[in-house]
């Protein structure tokens, strides 16, 4: 059994499920980082995410796991998410509405939010989400 020694306190038991999640939904997503780096895991599946950009079947595999992790997770499962992912995916705004499309509701919400936090901790001003 990994440790997870350095996320003492945790107490949003899917934060802890993600790797295997990611096995179940992504199979063919092979991670360089060892188990129990999560935020590390998810930011090689950001990365796998845009390689394989136009692959529709990887992306709704993809998006079907961040949408259960949004919907299913606490606190720790959603600021894993945003960083590693959200925030990856914000730097192209065409493969941003490439991966918008396979998104549920309440995940899009969830973006949309963390989109605006993020560019207000940059100092940017205001704008609407440009979807």
């Amino acid at each position: 059994m990994m440790s997870y020694k350095h996320y003492e306190g945790i107490e949003d038991a899917y934060f802890f499920k993600i790797p295997s999640r990611l096995q179940e939904y992504i199979p063919q997503f092979k991670p360089i980082s060892a188990s129990n780096e999560i935020y590390l895991m998810l930011s090689e599946v950001g990365n796998y995410i845009l390689r394989e950009i136009d692959n529709e079947d990887i992306l709704a595999q993809c998006c079907a796991f961040i949408n259960e992790a949004v919907e299913s997770g606490g606190e720790e499962t959603e600021n894993a998410i945003r960083i590693e992912l959200y925030e990856t995916f914000f730097i192209n705004l065409q493969d941003w509405r490439k991966i918008w499309k396979w998104l549920a509701k309440p995940t899009q919400t969830d973006m949309v939010n963390h989109y605006l936090e993020y560019i207000a901790a940059l100092g940017m001003p205001y704008h609407a989400c440009p979807l």
